[in-house]
């Protein structure tokens, strides 16, 4: 049985349409649909946007996007049947396997915790992030705005929450430049859609290249 679980952090409680076009007679251009204006002719990326190049995300991946909104990172993680009688007892507890799952989860991603603090202080440096999203299949002038977009600080280093406010934006603003431009880079298949397993790819990959921001 495969599921969507919590990271490590859950533990801790961290819970277009376009105008109709004008006459000719009247001579005025149409008016721009919420989508062309929204992702704009350039997406920050070196690459041009259209409406119609619009990705979107699966209905899980959906989930995914909304779970990094409040901070949750997420992996998948494979249960197989409990074989003995020990697990079988363990695993009949909620909590017990919400526990099992999240100590699964959090083996797949690297996100420095500071436990004094209760927060993620992971943070990704340019060089870094330019390299993963290379390695992710996006380009190098692409790579270079997408981190400028992510750095809302401008401190040359992309913060945890940062990371994931990007992340997270992907529900809730799906049109915009910068949630585009992620989307584009997670759907490998150019199919307009993302999948669980196209998101996935993307968020561990990015959150893994975190180091401690005392160590950056």
């Amino acid at each position: 049985m495969v599921i969507s679980s919590l990271s490590h952090n859950t533990l801790h409680g961290q819970a277009a349409t376009g105008q109709p076009p004008v006459p000719a007679a009247a001579e005025t251009p149409a008016a721009p649909s919420s989508q062309t204006s929204a992702i704009g002719a350039q997406a920050n990326t070196g690459n041009p946007v259209d409406a119609s190049s619009i990705v979107t995300l699966s209905e899980d991946a959906t989930m995914l996007a909304g779970a990094n909104a409040v901070g949750l990172s997420v992996a998948v993680s494979v249960l197989s049947s409990p074989d003995d009688s020990n697990s079988r007892s363990s695993t009949s507890d909620p909590l017990s396997l919400v526990k099992s799952v999240a100590a699964r989860a959090f083996q797949y991603i690297n996100r420095p915790f500071d436990e004094a603090t209760q927060q993620h202080v992971g943070v990704i440096s340019q060089s870094a992030f330019e390299n993963e999203v290379e390695h992710l299949g996006g380009s190098e002038s692409s790579a270079a705005a997408l981190f400028t977009d992510i750095d809302t600080s401008a401190n040359g280093f992309i913060s945890d929450s940062e990371l994931y406010t990007a992340l997270g934006n992907i529900q809730s603003a799906p049109d915009s430049a910068t949630s585009q431009a992620l989307m584009h880079l997670m759907d490998a298949s150019g199919d307009g859609s993302v999948s669980t397993a196209e998101y996935q790819k993307v968020e561990l990959g990015l959150t893994d290249t975190e180091v401690r921001s005392d160590n950056a």
